[in-house]
């Protein structure tokens, strides 16, 4: 199974008109839209497949919330609105995902990791045995490592 995480982030518009009580929520709002933020945030969701000889049949996993730091600036949070601001943020984290997996094509189709066998422990056995061989040096040349100043 792989995982891949996306994040959007979301604001809350309040319109100018003290009469209008109506509110816009905007997906990666830009410079001029931060200006009239009600509320806003960041929302990250966890897309995994399953790497398998099937290919999955839906366009897109289901993606799970993994991350939100959602916060108005007035200090009052509104369930409703936080709840349609995840929704619009799993739709924008669903855009990115797919944009990330028309980029790189051989996402799901990559080979899977070599088994462990006899030249894998034979390389592990030279790797840990440097490893002794860095830390025995270290000891030895730490008298004669000096910084000058």
């Amino acid at each position: 199974m792989t995982s891949v995480v996306c994040a959007v982030a979301i604001a809350q518009l309040r319109f100018a008109t003290e009469e209008d009580d109506a509110s816009a929520l905007v997906l990666d709002p830009s410079e001029a839209e931060l200006l009239e933020i009600a509320s806003c945030g960041c929302f990250a969701f966890s897309f995994a497949t399953e790497i398998s000889g099937d290919q999955q049949s839906q366009d897109s996993p289901a993606g799970r919330m993994v991350w939100t730091d959602w916060h108005a600036k007035d200090g009052l949070f509104d369930e409703g609105e936080f709840a349609r601001a995840r929704a619009l943020g799993l739709v924008g984290a669903e855009m990115v995902w797919k944009a990330v997996k028309l980029s790189v094509p051989q996402m799901d189709d990559s080979p899977s990791l070599p088994r462990p066998g006899p030249l894998l422990a034979e390389v592990m056995e030279d790797v840990a045995q440097s490893d002794v061989d860095v830390k025995t040096s270290d000891h030895e040349d730490s008298d004669d490592a000096k910084v000058e100043i």
